[in-house]
Order: C-alpha cells, then structure tokens, then sequence
C-alpha cells in the first residue's frame, strides 16, 4: 500500500510540476519583448510585411505578444521613407508643428520630436484588422535623413 501511496504522490507532484511550468513559459511569451533589428525583415512578427529590404539604421523595437502590436524605432533616408510607404500601400502626408496623428497609448522613445513629420496610415495586411502608422521626421525640411517610426497595432 505504501508504494501505491507513494507513487500516487510522485504523479501528483509531476502533474503539479508540469503545470507550474506551463503556466511559466504562458507568462513569459506574453512579456513585452525589446530589442534591436538590424533590418525590416528581421523585426518579430510582421518582418514578412516588408518584402525587400529598405535601408536604415539599426531599429529599437518593442514587442508585445498579446497584443500583438509593434513599436520601432530608427533613422531613414528620405528617399527611402518614400520607397517604404509606396511597398506598404500608405500614403502621408506632412505635419508641421506636431499636429500629426498619433497611436493609442505609445512611450515618447516611439514619437517624433521634431516638428515637421510626415505621417501615413494604412492596413498592416489586404485582410485582417492590424493597423500600420509610419512617421518620418527631419531635423529641418533641408535634411535628407530622419528619424523612422513604425506603430503596428
């Protein structure tokens, strides 16, 4: 009877066990995620909605798995901002003196602080319901270079 009771424990331990870390690596995956791409396509979760690659810096990046939304941050040409927005579908348009659109509930690190800033907004994918905001914001309307934010919610 002993070994019956004994085993029964050692079962019920295991189950316990198991359970406790299913519901560790449930709260893990659903943690914000930050980091830094060295490029579109290597971002989590929607580098595949960038097909070729456009130039920029590195991009900081926050991910947040249960909600399925993206935060990026980065420098871009131009040019090259123009290029994105054209891969994307989205057309912008100019905000002098802050008066652009802005996503939900998003920290500072992600927003423009100069004051002209080209803003668009598009859907993330033709079917679905994830929402893309792209901002491009110069130091000056002479630069040639900026600051790239990307919101996917």
């Amino acid at each position: 009877m002993t070994s019956k009771s004994s085993s029964l424990k050692l079962f019920a331990c295991a189950v316990l066990g198991l359970f406790g870390a299913s519901c560790l690596l449930v709260l893990y995956l659903s943690y914000e995620k930050t980091g830094v791409a060295s490029n579109l396509r290597s971002l989590p979760q929607y580098g595949e909605l960038f097909p070729t690659n456009v130039p920029t810096s590195n991009l900081d990046y926050t991910y947040n798995p249960s909600s399925r939304s993206l935060l990026v941050a980065g420098r871009i040409s131009e040019a090259h901002f123009t290029d994105l927005c054209k891969m994307l579908g989205v057309d912008f348009g100019g905000y002098p003196e802050g008066g652009w659109p802005r996503s939900g509930d998003v920290p500072e690190k992600y927003f423009p602080t100069n004051k002209l800033v080209y803003a668009g907004e598009g859907k993330a994918y033709s079917e679905g319901r994830a929402i893309i905001h792209v901002y491009y914001s110069p130091e000056s309307r002479q630069e040639q270079e900026g600051d790239l934010f990307i919101h996917i919610w």
